[in-house]
């Protein structure tokens, strides 16, 4: 009997809290009632990256986005992810970072100070826990403020943090 094997882009499906109006938004695992994760937007304050939703919440009939629904979430592979319209100017290969609302602008890690006077275990923290907010590799360039959505090369990290 052979083994299972997931193939990049296959989705797995997870309940978005949220209503989604849109693909693309980079979402975050929140504790639901009992074992059951629910996904949320990513937020200033839980920037740990679940996966991307692949599909949106708006039902065919009412043409309405609702909450609670099921949808497919890309975890590796590529996906067109909500890019935020302040964003910076992107090339291709720039690391992309979740920020608040579920969208990715371009990283700009946290310096690590070198010097022994000033150098704290904090900016070590900030910066591994900034590991766990990396989206993927950017696939095209995107001009300043161009907002959209921009094709990324998934690489979510698997790490625990102290955000977790």
């Amino acid at each position: 009997m052979g083994s299972l094997v997931r193939r990049v882009n296959d989705a797995n499906y997870k309940v978005s809290k949220p209503a989604l109006d849109d693909s693309g938004y980079v979402m975050h695992m929140e504790q639901g009632g009992g074992d059951v994760g629910l996904l949320i937007k990513t937020a200033s304050s839980n920037l740990k990256v679940y996966g991307i939703a692949e599909t949106d919440t708006i039902d065919k009939i009412t043409n309405l986005a609702t909450a609670n629904v099921q949808i497919a979430v890309i975890t590796d592979g590529f996906a067109n992810v909500k890019l935020s319209a302040t964003n910076a100017a992107i090339v291709v290969g720039d690391l992309l970072v979740a920020i608040a609302g579920g969208f990715v602008d371009l990283y700009a890690p946290t310096t690590i100070r070198v010097d022994s006077i000033t150098n704290t275990a904090a900016d070590v923290d900030t910066r591994f826990a900034e590991v766990g907010h990396l989206v993927g590799l950017a696939e095209e360039a995107k001009a300043q403020n161009a907002g959209g959505k921009i094709l990324t090369r998934l690489q979510i990290a698997s790490i625990v943090t102290a955000e977790s």
